[in-house]
């Protein structure tokens, strides 16, 4: 018994000598990468005299005012303290050399870059140099000192700094972290590993510890997304969010809480092993992750603190199924259903049948998710706005699946489960699942309900993009004449198109001409319009929402005729402008550039006396509408008066021939135009039959 105690006894001086001297038993990682305090390399001052003697418990390196300080090697800052003489504005960091402890003092500084309690790692910026203390001018003494932190004298002095800087063959214990893997994309509840409560996100979006409901409770489940840097995107299956600091905080006693995906780093966390579970680091501080005072009360907060080994710092990643519990994916948002494995949608085939497709992007095929209370899903048509819905709330398997109108029946409620990079839909009325028949992927098959198989008939997507959601169209018009084509871009989810044209400004009176319902999927159409200024806009929608395109502002311009009669006379004919009170008629000599202006006319005609010549004509409206400039030539010919058929004499045959234009049985050219005008009013009509006859009867001496 004695000997047993001795050796005990024995045990314990030695453990206290190994504590007292300083020595770490320890298996971390060691590194010698160490760091120079500052950019200048050269010692003013150095250990452990003065150059005039004295002792120097330290080394001087001489930098300019706030130059950076860097640590030397990896460590804990354990003091930033600030006195009025000896050292002044100081950082002390507690590092193991060797598996020794020794502890580095940084002094005279100007400011600090670093807390107590921080972990720092060689070559960090911690502090930039000053002259405060009991200093000469600006410089940074470095000095080390044993485990027990003693203040050396010249018989018992500190520790040589030069064997603490670069080039040296002593090791110091690295803080780098070896971050676990535990994986991508898988579900889990995050359990506090002494108390074995989970994390909770509260409809506040609060972060607490709550006695689990586990499977049944999306708001207890998490899942882990692992980034490209070894850090975790931690989402809520409950609603999407993701597990955050508060404010981006550092500081210890920062809250925790569920927030929207913004992608800072207060929204990634690194899974560290400590004690037999895991710790999570924010990506944005030192600190970790801990239930507010170790408290296992339901509902006790969780915030961020400095790691300090204690129970309410030590959690457990617990990965559960995804199928075995109902998802959050958004409360309100629209998207296609897609079949996983043939990636073909479900429609509504306006018959109130749910049957499979082939993609189009219209409104059947496009869904709208509403969350309920209970976590199950309302999911409605954007065709027509009525819910997928079981038939005749049957609880058979093979029942058909159905769009109804909206009764709130368990019929039409859905839960989402996920499952193989998927999802798969239960009826909250039966436990059945959605299912394509025997998954034939042919268009029309239907979709029906069986028990949960996992086959890939059952397994579905949900793409709620950007793209998949209602847009405004854009039109584009190309004007060809008074033929005008107007396109569109295919808008997903659409039901429909309308075209809506105004002559001048929209919406300022009744619309000029409106194509209503045009098909989905149809996305140009031609139209001829009179003459004049245009404002137009597409608008498309579906039952929940219309969306309208740009407005588009073009012209359609008045075309010009001109006809050369034989007695030097021009007539011009345009089209009539819509709106327009009057007209200016521009003629320019193309031979001396000389300008006619016929101003202020309100018809849409003119006849004027022209020589021969090369000319140019355009027409402005009062409303501002321009012609396209039109050249011409004029050449008169010394031709007959009613010789409509150029055979050089006025005859019945010439009567006859006019007769056949006017009853469009023959067209004249311009030449015959001219001569036909035999009563000279400016145009050709059965007037000008009879002025030839009665010439030929001699009942008149000439003709024109």
């Amino acid at each position: 018994m004695k000997k047993g105690i001795s050796v005990l006894v024995s045990i314990m001086i030695i453990l206290y000598s190994l504590t007292i001297s300083g020595i770490v038993n320890t298996n971390a990682a060691t590194s010698s990468n160490w760091s120079w305090p500052t950019y200048n390399h050269n010692i003013q001052n150095d250990w452990p005299n003065y150059p005039g003697g004295g002792y120097h418990a330290g080394t001087d390196f001489p930098v300019p005012l706030n130059t950076p300080v860097y640590s030397s090697c990896d460590g804990e800052v354990v003091s930033v303290l600030t006195h009025t003489g000896d050292y002044g504005k100081h950082i002390k960091i507690k590092a193991v050399v060797s598996g020794t402890i020794v502890y580095i003092r940084y002094a005279h500084l100007n400011s600090f870059a670093v807390n107590v309690g921080d972990k720092v790692t060689s070559g960090q910026l911690i502090a930039y140099s000053g002259s405060t203390g009991n200093s000469t001018g600006p410089h940074l003494h470095y000095e080390v000192r044993n485990s027990n932190d003693f203040y050396g004298n010249s018989s018992n002095p500190t520790l040589n700094p030069k064997y603490y800087l670069p080039g040296t063959s002593l090791t110091f214990d690295s803080h780098k972290e070896t971050f676990v893997d535990l994986g991508t994309d898988f579900f889990a509840l995050i359990m506090n590993k002494a108390m074995w409560k989970p994390l909770t996100v509260e409809q506040n979006k609060n972060v607490d510890i709550k006695c689990g409901k586990y499977y049944d409770c999306p708001d207890q489940i998490w899942k882990f997304e692992r980034q490209s840097d070894g850090s975790y995107k931690i989402i809520s299956a409950s609603n999407q969010d993701c597990l955050d600091v508060d404010g981006a905080s550092t500081s210890h006693g920062a809250n925790v809480q569920a927030f929207v995906d913004h992608g800072h780093d207060a929204q990634r966390w690194y899974v560290i092993e400590r004690n037999g579970g895991v710790v999570l680091k924010s990506k944005i501080s030192n600190c970790v992750l801990e239930v507010n005072g170790g408290n296992a009360t339901d509902g006790t907060n969780v915030q961020m603190n400095i790691e300090n080994d204690s129970d309410a710092q030590i959690f457990s990643i617990y990965k559960v199924d995804s199928n075995s519990f109902a998802l959050n994916i958004g409360n309100d948002f629209t998207a296609p259903i897609f079949n996983l494995y043939h990636w073909l949608p479900i429609e509504n085939d306006e018959n109130n049948n749910v049957v499979i497709g082939h993609e189009n992007g219209t409104a059947n095929q496009v869904w709208r998710f509403l969350r309920q209370t209970d976590g199950s899903y309302k999911i409605v048509s954007c065709l027509d706005g009525k819910c997928l819905d079981v038939q005749g709330a049957s609880y058979e398997g093979g029942a058909n699946v159905q769009v109804f109108t909206d009764h709130s029946h368990d019929a039409q409620r859905w839960y989402i489960f996920s499952y193989n990079g998927g999802y798969m839909l239960q009826s909250k009325l039966s436990g059945l699942f959605l299912d394509l028949y025997q998954c034939i992927p042919d268009e029309g098959n239907n979709i029906d309900l069986w028990s949960r198989n996992y086959s890939e008939s059952q397994i579905f997507s949900f793409y709620n993009g950007e793209e998949c959601k209602l847009s405004s169209p854009v039109l584009n018009v190309n004007v060809d004449s008074k033929n005008i084509k107007f396109s569109w871009n295919n808008v997903y989810g659409e039901n429909y198109y309308n075209l809506r044209i105004w002559n001048e400004k929209h919406w300022e009176n009744d619309s000029y001409l409106n194509l209503w319902n045009i098909p989905a999927n149809k996305t140009e159409t031609d139209i001829q319009l009179p003459a004049g200024n245009f404002e137009a806009y597409v608008d498309t929608g579906n039952y929940y929402d219309v969306r309208m395109s740009n407005v588009v502002s073009f012209t359609v311009k008045p075309k010009i005729n001109t006809r050369i009669m034989n007695n030097k006379s021009v007539v011009f004919n345009w089209d009539e402008v819509l709106k327009a009170k009057s007209y200016n008629l521009e003629i320019i000599n193309k031979s001396n550039n000389g300008v006619i202006s016929k101003n202020n006319l309100t018809e849409n005609s003119f006849i004027t006396f022209l020589d021969s010549g090369k000319y140019s004509v355009r027409i402005i409206s009062d409303n501002n509408v321009v012609s396209d400039s039109m050249d011409f030539e004029i050449k008169y010919k010394d031709q007959l008066i009613g010789d409509v058929n150029s055979d050089g004499i006025v005859s019945i045959a010439d009567a006859t021939e006019l007769q056949k234009h006017l009853a469009n049985i023959i067209d004249f050219d311009d030449e015959q135009l001219a001569v036909a005008d035999t009563n000279g009013d400016g145009s050709v009509s059965i007037a000008d039959v009879t002025q030839i006859q009665k010439y030929l009867a001699q009942l008149i001496p000439s003709l024109g």
